[in-house]
């Protein structure tokens, strides 16, 4: 929608205008389309139902006219029983045979009109078939009434079953072709009563979508147009800012909107350069206001500087001549300085060799201390090293002590069994007797065993004794060598510091040996500088004579100079 509504934006007017026309003419085309193809549809069933009425017509005439030509059979054999003239009766005999030959031959057009509007071919085949049947009969009765009356009476309930049976199965067709064109009627004016309705509804949506068609049309057209119009108002009321709608358009509004954009941004710039020249002007008047103040100003403040020259100029003239006389002082000052110079210089060389020597002694005695504190260091890891054996081997005591105690339990287990196997030796009597003497060994073997184990008891616990003592003197040995380590640690720091200390004043007393040079060679270039300013005094005495007469000058040519300005 949006795509469409901007095309149609873009269209010309003219062709907007037509927009409408041509789409209500576009819809009269479907509808006339559409109503040919129903007129043709129409006509054609109406041909359908014109030849099926026309066959139904062949089938009543058919009917009709057999009906006719029996009464015409009938009257025929009543004439030829009650009227004795001949040429009368071939007469009539001939017009009646004459007919039933007429009805023989429409035979086949009754069958194929009822096989054309699509009736059943067996009953239409039935139909032909009795009414054939009926005529040939009735040929032959009608044939016979010349000869003999009585006889031709006799054929006549034949042609007369032929014939009912032949009417019958007409009459059923006739009704069947009657049913057939009754629907096509119906089916015709179902059809021609919804084209109406479509006719109608076609023609009524025509009307409404070309009358939406134009009103948005109009709305497209006009609003733009108003849009251009307000623009064009606020412009003429100055209001430049304003924004010009439409620009991107490309139909005629949208080629009005871009030169009333132009035309917005001329006024724009015309309103622009009209402020800018009133701001130049107003600037060029305040210029010209601000250049008298300036010239004003810069009158006063020319004589109150040249005033100042003045003064300066008097003041140089007073300084020169001072600094003259301060430069001989200093040169009569800077000889004594420089001798206490060259004697303070010598003094300060020789403090700076004796801090030499000293720095090297105490470097000397830091590195033993090193070596010492090294040493020191060694004997704690010893003495750690023994307490860990030390105390290993006190260790292993205690283990040996736990085992010892295992074995004097088990000769106790062991004596105490030996008093059982005895005990039980002696119950068992001369039979005992062997088992009771190893019993006496195994008992003296135990004995032997527990006072062996109460002797390596009574070792194991003065070794365990002896042990724990070392362990405490091995200890108190590594505490002692700790401290000892500790403090060569700090006299070794204290070593470092006072080496530090000393190197700082050596290197403090060959600066101040190096400033004292320093200072002779000032001394020297200050004895030059003063026989510089001594001529630099003469020079400015010479410079402040000229600025004395280049000042007088300069308020002659200013004054001048504001004169001139204040005539233009």
């Amino acid at each position: 929608m949006g795509t469409a509504m901007s095309w149609v934006d873009n269209i010309g007017v003219r062709l907007k205008v037509a927009l409408a026309p041509i789409i209500m003419g576009l819809l009269l085309l479907v509808m006339v389309g559409y109503g040919s193809l129903t007129m043709t549809g129409n006509i054609a069933q109406l041909r359908q139902l014109e030849d099926t009425n026309a066959r139904f017509d062949v089938i009543h005439e058919f009917l009709l006219e057999t009906a006719q030509a029996r009464g015409d059979l009938y009257r025929l054999i009543s004439v030829a029983a009650n009227d004795n003239d001949p040429t009368h009766l071939d007469e009539r005999a001939s017009a009646v045979m004459g007919t039933l030959r007429t009805l023989d031959d429409q035979t086949e057009t009754v069958r194929a009109a009822a096989l054309a509007v699509g009736l059943d071919p067996t009953v239409a085949e039935d139909a032909s078939k009795h009414m054939k049947a009926f005529l040939k009969s009735a040929l032959d009765a009608a044939d016979m009434v010349q000869a003999d009356v009585a006889t031709a009476l006799t054929f006549m309930g034949a042609t007369e079953r032929y014939y009912q049976a032949g009417r019958t199965t007409l009459e059923a067709m006739r009704a069947q072709v009657g049913t057939l064109a009754a629907e096509k009627r119906e089916a015709l004016r179902d059809t021609l009563s919804r084209a109406r309705t479509l006719f109608l509804g076609l023609g009524t949506l025509s009307l409404v979508l070309g009358m939406a068609v134009a009103v948005g049309l109009s709305v497209r057209i006009a609003g733009p147009i108003r849009a251009l119009t307000a623009t064009l108002q606020r412009l003429s009321e100055r209001e430049y800012t304003v924004e010009v709608p439409g620009r991107d358009r490309e139909d005629e509004t949208g080629v009005m909107a871009r030169a009333l954009f132009v035309l917005r941004e001329s006024l724009k710039d015309g309103e622009r350069l009209a402020a800018e020249r009133d701001a130049a002007q107003k600037t060029r008047q305040q210029r010209g206001d601000h250049l008298d103040t300036l010239t004003r100003h810069f009158g006063a403040t020319v004589s109150e500087v040249l005033g100042a020259l003045e003064q300066a100029s008097a003041t140089l003239t007073t300084t020169a001549r001072d600094m003259a006389a301060m430069a001989d002082a200093a040169n009569s000052q800077s000889a004594t300085v420089a001798a206490a110079a060259e004697e303070t210089s010598a003094t300060v060389e020789g403090i700076a060799g004796a801090a030499e020597q000293m720095t090297a002694s105490i470097r000397s005695i830091g590195t033993e201390v090193e070596r010492s504190t090294s040493m020191a260091s060694q004997a704690v890891t010893e003495a750690e090293r023994t307490d860990a054996t030390v105390r290993g081997l006190a260790e292993a005591a205690q283990k040996i002590g736990a085992v010892v105690d295992l074995i004097t339990t088990i000769a106790s287990q062991t004596n105490l069994l030996a008093l059982n196997a005895t005990i039980e030796a002696a119950r068992a009597g001369d039979a005992g007797k062997g088992f009771a003497v190893v019993a006496g060994e195994v008992k003296h073997l135990a004995g032997q065993t527990a006072r062996a184990t109460e002797d390596i008891a009574t070792q194991v616990t003065t070794i365990q004794s002896v042990t724990g003592a070392v362990v405490e003197a091995i200890g108190a040995i590594g505490t002692t060598i700790s401290q000892i380590n500790n403090i060569t640690g700090l006299i070794a720091d204290a070593v470092h510091q006072q080496g530090e200390a000393t190197t700082e004043i050596s290197n403090g007393v060959q600066h101040a040996a190096t400033g004292s040079r320093d200072v002779s060679a000032t001394i020297t270039q200050v004895t030059q500088t003063a026989a510089h300013t001594e001529k630099a005094a003469d020079a400015v005495l010479e410079a402040a004579g000229a600025l004395s007469h280049q000042t007088t000058v300069l308020r002659t040519e200013v004054d001048r100079f504001l004169a001139a300005i204040k005539e233009a």
